[in-house]
């Protein structure tokens, strides 16, 4: 039973206050198909939205099988609506997105009916209402008149105990009109049916009662026939909403209104987007050193890994395969000394009309990767090198290569050691120029990179490991001084085993200490030296003979460029008494962010130094600073995109807004609706996640254009970053709805 007692509807306009209904008392019991009727502005319509709780009231009582609604509030109406309410409207608010099965189907899918029986039913009201032929026709390409029968078919869908329709025959021709009331009569044997007319003439043989209202009252209330009535009214079959009912609706929501649903997508890979480039930025900078110094090592670049035995023993060929095999270890340079080393590259000086010297650091080539490459290829065979892309800070005003050029150079251990500029006829190595690369230096001092040939040549080796050597001249027993880096040369073009002094190194400084009656001659026929070597895994060193067969004298002693050393040494003097034992190797990675993970995989055997990392209290604190300042951007940065994306979905929803209001009208709650809207967006979020995590994971093989971020993200990651999307992703989707809920659905309706 539905019963009014005293009840009263007002609506606020600028200046006055308007009665829509006034001192209404009406019971309305089941199996009763009521007539109202009245004039426009009599409250017809009103009535019916206040019976139906779309619409709230002011005074009075409004109470359902004794229950009493007047302490209802939005939630409980929502259910009212959803147990009892079949609403046919006068201007449909039927889904225009969706198909004539869709809408019906809605209705079934709101109230939790069976999954396996929602189709059988929906098809059987289509047939009913006379839209079979147009079942699968979208909402917006019919007429008036089957918009209309669809709204019918949908009000009856549910099976609800009480149907109210507002001028349902109003769209319909005669015929279809007598079939619609027809069925209405049908239905009211057990239901209640309340139907608004203007037409009472054309309804009232069908009806067994007629209600007349002037002016927000009921003027008239008169049985016409005699109905099978019962007190109560039995609700609807309802159940809750099974998630797969939700995400059904959600999924039917985007497929059928594809223009709005990518423009949804769009933006949600603005999104994701915009989130891994912040991530993978952030992860870049924090890889980054804020140092070109260390105590030890001249070369501090983020694609060296230090590493040694734990005991300081030799390494053996077992162990350099273990570290080969190490995730993100792309090469293994057994004398990592080789990376502190230079190649001096001749380049021509048109203003001088001759010859200068280029330096470059020396690294391996398996530290680069073709979107490294401006141009040219990668090293694939020995004496082939990539140098840095051609410009002002590299090689002053002029290009002096091209791709395929070879160039000139020698391996020092100093960027400016001491005579180791030669002259036009000295004869130096030869290297084919096969790419340029761009990756930046984080000193002062440029990388060229090399096949893994350069690492392995002996020259190289011995000339890599006299520099990491304690190099001491003896007489007998008594240290006469040390031979440093920029006193000693290694010199190929001497004849094998020989070693040449500078006549002033001899007289001033080594002749004193022997004997200083000797002159040059006698020293060099009489005079026997040995020569001390250590390192750190052998400090005590070897001694071992020692003997200078002869002297050298500057060319031109006033040019600095063309000096040479004071001591100048055939490599093989060198590698007869050099420990080539591999004590310290270097493992080659793509970046400092591989660097550490390696770091992480090492076992306890092991002692790793990662130098890039290596920082002085005082630029720690820059770093502190600085990675608080990035954090903070990137903070900033993801508060922004949420509103600009909040601000943009805004739109696509607020088009969307009167669907919402529709369904929340045939019995959706608050709940169901949220729940829709945030699986809807969810469901366009992870497509999206995907297709952009597709993009970058394809972007570490085939250059897309992107930075390479992808390599910073685990499986743990990923996990983080979808569950922080799909996180956002939610608040936004539950913010969109509050409007329609802060108001009555018929408000919300009028405001479309």
């Amino acid at each position: 039973m539905l019963k009014l007692e005293r009840l009263a509807k007002y609506y606020t306009g600028k200046d006055q206050v308007v009665k829509a209904l006034d001192n209404i008392n009406l019971t309305f019991k089941k199996g009763e198909f009521v007539v109202v009727t009245g004039e426009s502005g009599s409250g017809k319509s009103t009535l019916l939205n206040v019976l139906s709780g779309l619409d709230s009231y002011e005074d009075g009582e409004l109470q359902i099988n004794g229950e009493d609604t007047s302490y209802y509030a939005s939630e409980d109406w929502e259910q009212y609506r959803k147990k009892y309410i079949g609403f046919i409207f006068q201007r449909y608010n039927i889904i225009d997105a969706y198909s004539v099965y869709q809408n019906v189907l809605l209705a079934l899918t709101l109230s939790g009916y069976p999954a396996k029986e929602r189709k059988a039913r929906a098809l059987e009201l289509i047939e009913a209402v006379g839209l079979t032929s147009h079942t699968k026709q979208r909402a917006s390409k019919l007429s008036g008149g089957q918009k209309q029968r669809v709204a019918i078919a949908r009000a009856l869908a549910k099976d609800a105990p009480i149907i109210v329709a507002d001028e349902p025959t109003g769209n319909l021709d005669q015929e279809s009109s007598q079939k619609i009331m027809a069925l209405l009569r049908d239905v009211a044997k057990d239901k209640l049916v309340i139907l608004v007319t203007h037409d009472a003439e054309e309804v009232l043989p069908y009806a067994t009662r007629r209600i007349r209202l002037f002016d927000g009252q009921v003027m008239e209330d008169k049985e016409l026939k005699k109905p099978l009535t019962e007190e109560r009214l039995d609700p609807a079959f309802e159940k809750k909403m099974q998630p797969t009912a939700l995400l059904s609706v959600a999924y039917r929501n985007l497929r059928s209104m594809p223009r709005k649903t990518i423009l949804t997508v769009l933006i949600s890979l603005f999104i994701v987007t915009v989130f891994t480039l912040t991530y993978g930025s952030y992860v870049d900078q924090e890889s980054t050193s804020m140092t070109s110094f260390h105590p030890f090592f001249d070369t501090l670049s983020p694609h060296r890994v230090v590493v040694s035995n734990a005991d300081g023993s030799p390494m053996s060929e077992a162990q350099l395969s273990q570290l080969r095999a190490l995730n993100n270890v792309q090469a293994v340079v057994s004398y990592d000394p080789i990376l502190d080393l230079y190649v001096r590259i001749r380049t021509s000086d048109e203003m001088n009309q001759g010859s200068f010297f280029t330096s470059f650091r020396v690294n391996h080539a398996a530290a680069l990767t073709a979107r490294n490459l401006s141009e040219g290829r990668l090293p694939q065979a020995a004496n082939e090198i990539v140098l840095p892309t051609p410009s002002r800070s590299v090689w002053g005003p002029d290009q002096p290569f091209n791709v395929g050029d070879t160039v000139s150079f020698f391996v020092s251990r100093d960027a400016y050691s001491w005579g180791t500029e030669f002259d036009e006829t000295t004869p130096l190595e030869t290297f084919t120029v096969v790419g340029w690369h761009t990756l930046a230096s984080n000193d002062w001092v440029s990388t060229a990179y090399l096949h893994d040939s350069f690492f392995t040549d002996p020259a190289v080796v011995t000339t890599a490991l006299s520099g990491v050597h304690r190099l001491e001249l003896l007489y007998g027993s008594e240290v006469l001084m040390e031979l440093a880096s920029w006193n000693t040369m290694i010199d190929p073009t001497l004849e094998r085993g020989q070693v040449l002094a500078q006549r002033e190194f001899l007289t001033n400084q080594v002749i004193p200490r022997v004997n200083p009656e000797l002159d040059v001659a006698t020293f060099l026929e009489t005079v026997e030296l040995n020569l001390n070597i250590a390192n750190a895994f052998n400090p005590s060193g070897d001694v071992v003979p020692f003997t200078i067969s002869g002297v050298q004298t500057p060319q031109d002693p006033d040019d600095f460029r063309m000096r040479t050393a004071d001591l100048s040494l055939h490599p093989s003097v060198l590698e007869d008494v050099l420990d080539f034992e591999i004590y310290q190797v270097a493992l080659i990675v793509h970046d400092a962010f591989a660097a550490r993970q390696v770091l992480q995989q090492m076992a306890p055997q092991y002692f790793g130094l990662f130098p890039y990392d290596y920082e002085d209290p005082f630029m720690a604190i820059f770093r502190v600073i600085g990675n608080l300042f990035q954090a903070l951007s990137s903070i900033f940065l993801l508060v922004a995109m949420y509103f600009i994306s909040y601000l943009a979905l805004r739109n696509v929803m607020r088009s969307r807004q009167k669907d919402y209001v529709i369904m929340r009208s045939i019995g959706a709650s608050k709940r169901d609706l949220n729940t829709i809207t945030v699986v809807e967006l969810m469901l366009v979020m992870v497509h999206a996640f995907v297709l952009v995590y597709s993009v970058f994971w394809i972007n570490q093989f085939v250059d897309v254009g992107l930075p390479n971020y992808v390599r910073f993200f685990n499986f743990g990651n990923y996990i983080v970053a979808l569950t922080l999307l799909l996180g956002m992703t939610f608040f936004l989707g539950m913010r969109f709805n509050r409007k329609i809920f802060n108001q009555t659905v018929q408000t919300a309706l009028r405001g479309e």
